[in-house]
C-alpha cells in the first residue's frame, strides 16, 4: 500500500524540499493505514540528509500537521523502540486552524426543502474561543507560556497550537503540575547544554514531560567516560544530547 501514500504526500505543498523529501520516506514504509516506524537511519538512506536534517524535518512536519508521532513502546529491557508516525493526508498549517465553516441554515418563513448554504462567522481564534469550560485551562497555558517557557536559541512557536496541543492533554487528565515541572526541567536542560529548544506545541504534542533530562553532574560523568575512552567530550556531550530525542 506505500505506493498509494507516496501518491497521496506528493500532492501536498509542506514549504520546503526536505520536509517533502521525509514525508515521502516515510510513506515509502506505510501500511494501508498510513503508519509506519522507520529508524532514522533508513529515512536517511532514502532522503541523503544527515540525522540532524531529518529530525528538524520531523518536528516541522507535526507542526505542519502533516504527521502525527506516536509514543514508543517500552520493551521488557528498558528500552524503547523506533517512533511510530501516522501519516495525515489533510496537512493543516496554522492559517488552515482559522478557516470559516458552513452552516446550513434555513432562511425565515422559507420551507425547508428551499435551504440555502449560509456562511457563519469566521471561528475566532483559540486564544480568544477557548469554551467556557476550558477558561481555567486557558488561564493555566497563559502561565505555563509565560513563566515557564523561556527557549534557547529558538522562537517559542506557534501559541495557539500550544494552546490547543495543551488543552488535549489536560482534558485527557494530565496535571498541570506534571507539564510545569517536566517543561522546567527540559528548558533548564536546554540552557545548561547550550541545546536548541524544541517549539512548545512539538514538545507538548510529544508529551515531553514524560521523558528524563540528564543532570549538570549526569553530563559530567558522561564526558569524563567518555573521555578515559579516548573519545572527544564533544561528542559525549551529542550522546547526552540523544537522550533528549530519544530517536
Amino acid at each position: 500500500m506505500a505506493f498509494e501514500w507516496i501518491a497521496k504526500v506528493a500532492k501536498l505543498k509542506t514549504g520546503s524540499h526536505g520536509q517533502k523529501s521525509v514525508l515521502l520516506a516515510l510513506a515509502n514504509y506505510a501500511d494501508e493505514d498510513g503508519r509506519c516506524y522507520p529508524s532514522i537511519k533508513k529515512i536517511g538512506e532514502i532522503t541523503e540528509q544527515s540525522e540532524s536534517t531529518i529530525k528538524r524535518a520531523l518536528c516541522d512536519l507535526v507542526e505542519g500537521g502533516f504527521i502525527e508521532k506516536l509514543r514508543r513502546k517500552k520493551r521488557k529491557d528498558g528500552t524503547f523502540s523506533v517512533w511510530e508516525y501516522q501519516i495525515l493526508t489533510t496537512g493543516q498549517s496554522d492559517q488552515g486552524l482559522n478557516r470559516p465553516k458552513v452552516k446550513m441554515t434555513p432562511k425565515p418563513d422559507v420551507k425547508m426543502h428551499s435551504q440555502e448554504p449560509v456562511i457563519s462567522e469566521p471561528i475566532k481564534t483559540p486564544l480568544r474561543g477557548v469554551k467556557k469550560s476550558h477558561k481555567h485551562f486557558q488561564s493555566e497555558f497563559e502561565q505555563f507560556w509565560l513563566s515557564v517557557w523561556k527557549p534557547f536559541d529558538m522562537a517559542k512557536g506557534s501559541k495557539k497550537l500550544a494552546l490547543k496541543k495543551f488543552i488535549h492533554h489536560r482534558k485527557k487528565g494530565v496535571s498541570y503540575e506534571a507539564i510545569e515541572r517536566g517543561g522546567r526541567e527540559y528548558i533548564n536542560f536546554c540552557h545548561r547544554t547550550e541545546c536548541r529548544t524544541k517549539h512548545a506545541s512539538t514538545w507538548l504534542s510529544q508529551q515531553g514531560w514524560e521523558d528524563e533530562y540528564p543532570s549538570g553532574s549526569e553530563i559530567v560523568t558522561k564526558n569524563k567516560r567518555a573521555t578515559s575512552n579516548g573519545y572527544n567530550p564533544t561528542d559525549a556531550l551529542a550522546l547526552a544530547l540523544a537522550d533528549q530525542t530519544r530517536q
